[in-house]
């Protein structure tokens, strides 16, 4: 084929003629002219041919006239055609498998699948064991021959015994309730002395300092404070449970609103907790006053509080701890 010739000059792609084709160029005839590229004549020449050649085989070509037998074929030098051949190794490879399967089966042997087995006894463990340690415990109890075993505490074996035990408890505490809320009571001094130190505790100023009456706060809280007593548990070893409850307002609650509004005052009044001396005037005493007795004027009287005391029987007589029995008196009037 003869080379194109390159033009030099730039074409339009848009503007340019039809292309010319390779057989249209007026060189292209040359090459089919010439005597030495005879499409007769050999392309390599005279050298010997040393490319790749077909290996030799037994195959020899059916006659023209020999009818056609789909299942038959040229037989090889040892008489059987390669459709035979075939089969016969078929049949061999089929009889080596068959001899190496286990002695005794007549299938393939199952694998084993340890991951699965394990994820199946875990499950067996974890649903089924438990329910069964369950039933078996429940068939323990119901058929035990034994009697059912004590509650962790009984009453007197001898009701009459109890009931005068009880009375007796109950009569203990009645008795100190009614002597610590009487007028003239040591315990009333004491709550007051509590209320005070509360004042101090959250304003910095003590109630006398601030100019609230500590013993009024402490006999009003007295005066609205009610009980019942709710039950009463004597046991066999000489112990005993008393329970009641109480209503009266919450100390803890008209401290609390006080207290910010007092110490909010203060602040307004240039005075801080961190001051070592603080004296305030009658005036500001005066005002200090009346947000405490608005605080107590507003509390509710029927907050309820639940107590219990521990009472131990000496010789005949049921007694409790004092302090003990202070504490539960305090916190059911609001004081802790």
């Amino acid at each position: 084929m003869a080379r194109r010739v390159l033009h030099d000059e730039y074409v339009d792609p848009f503007n340019a003629g039809e292309p010319t084709l390779p057989w249209c160029e007026p060189d292209s005839l040359e090459l089919h002219d010439e005597p030495e590229h005879d499409a007769e004549v050999c392309a390599f020449g005279d050298d010997p041919y040393d490319g790749p050649t077909k290996a030799p085989d037994n195959y020899q070509a059916p006659e023209a006239n020999e009818p056609l037998d789909e299942n038959s074929s040229v037989q090889s030098d040892d008489g059987l055609t390669p459709r035979q051949r075939k089969l016969i190794a078929r049949a061999k490879l089929k009889e080596a498998r068959s001899s190496a399967k286990p002695a005794g089966t007549g299938t393939r042997p199952k694998r084993k699948h340890p991951v699965v087995k394990t994820i199946l006894i875990f499950a067996v463990l974890v649903n089924v064991v438990p329910l069964a340690l369950s039933l078996a415990v429940d068939f323990i109890e119901r058929n035990d021959p034994q009697d059912d075993p004590p509650p962790d505490f009984v009453d007197i074996a001898d009701p009459s015994t109890s009931e005068q035990d009880k009375a007796a408890c109950e009569k203990v505490v009645r008795e100190y309730l009614q002597a610590a809320t009487a007028q003239n009571s040591p315990m009333r001094q004491e709550i007051a002395g509590k209320l005070s130190d509360l004042y101090k505790q959250s304003t910095g100023l003590s109630a006398e300092e601030l100019g609230v009456d500590s013993v009024s706060f402490a006999n009003w809280l007295m005066d609205h404070f009610t009980y019942e007593i709710d039950s009463c548990y004597v046991f066999e070893d000489g112990t005993a449970n008393l329970y009641f409850t109480s209503w009266g307002p919450s100390a803890a609650s008209i401290l609390s609103e006080s207290s910010s509004d007092i110490y909010d005052y203060l602040d307004s009044q240039d005075f801080s907790i961190s001051d070592e001396a603080i004296t305030l005037s009658d005036s500001q005493k005066e005002r200090t006053r009346s947000i405490h007795a608005d605080a107590v004027e507003s509390a509710p009287l029927t907050s309820d509080t639940f107590s219990s005391v521990s009472l131990t029987k000496k010789g005949s007589a049921w007694v409790f701890d004092s302090d003990e029995m202070d504490e539960e008196l305090t916190r059911a009037l609001g004081i802790w």
